[in-house]
């Protein structure tokens, strides 16, 4: 993780987010992080050999159900590699569940384990999203910051927009509370863009994606 620096003001809070579906045949390893959470999303019959050992000792079926695998089929999946044998997949797309549909944002880390990227999911990790608000209007250049707390140290963090890494500042009481922000180098186009954030504090991981939007 960057060197702690002074916190500067925030943006309000905004929220994130993230049942099961028929499935024909098992499909092979995963072959890279979007797999793994294109699977997820599908449904797959092997869904809890795509979590970590101790993903799934936290994580009931149910809640995939509920959770990741109630986006639609088709949603887009992206990832990146953070290095260090992490990585964060994300998608947006229509989720469904409990009766409401609603378009949002999805992340999740994914750590390479003999080979298999798995993904980390309900980590102990609480990660917030700060700014831009979900959905919201800005600028093309905009600030975008994210709220880690976290039982152990902070060891590393990112923030990226539409897949691409900011220069990210961090800032916070201690290492196990921080905030980090940045803005793109460049200006966004018009229309939709994702803004993910990762966290890293001793073996566990927590990613957040939430999307808005650039006038023009």
């Amino acid at each position: 993780m960057r060197r702690l620096l002074p916190l500067l003001a925030l943006a309000a809070l905004l929220a994130g987010c993230g049942g099961s579906k028929d499935a024909a045949t098992t499909k092979p390893a995963a072959s890279g992080p979007e797999e793994t959470l294109r699977r997820l999303v599908a449904g797959d019959p092997d869904t809890m050999q795509l979590l970590t050992p101790a993903s799934r000792k936290r994580v009931p079926a149910s809640a995939l159900a509920e959770g990741v695998a109630a986006f639609a089929d088709d949603s887009p999946v992206e990832a990146r590699q953070l290095g260090g044998g992490w990585a964060v997949a994300w998608t947006v797309g229509t989720h469904t569940a409990e009766g409401m549909t609603e378009t949002m944002a999805y992340a999740v880390p994914l750590k390479l384990t003999a080979g298999r990227w798995l993904a980390e999911i309900a980590p102990a990790i609480a990660l917030r999203p700060l700014g831009p608000d979900a959905g919201e209007q800005v600028g093309s250049i905009p600030q975008v910051a994210a709220e880690i707390k976290a039982p152990e140290p902070i060891v590393d963090t990112a923030l990226l927009v539409d897949g691409t890494p900011l220069d990210a500042k961090s800032g916070g009481p201690s290492t196990r509370f921080v905030s980090i922000y940045g803005a793109p180098a460049d200006p966004l186009a018009p229309g939709r863009h994702v803004a993910v954030a990762f966290a890293r504090a001793g073996d566990d991981a927590a990613a957040r994606a939430w999307a808005f939007r650039v006038s023009g």
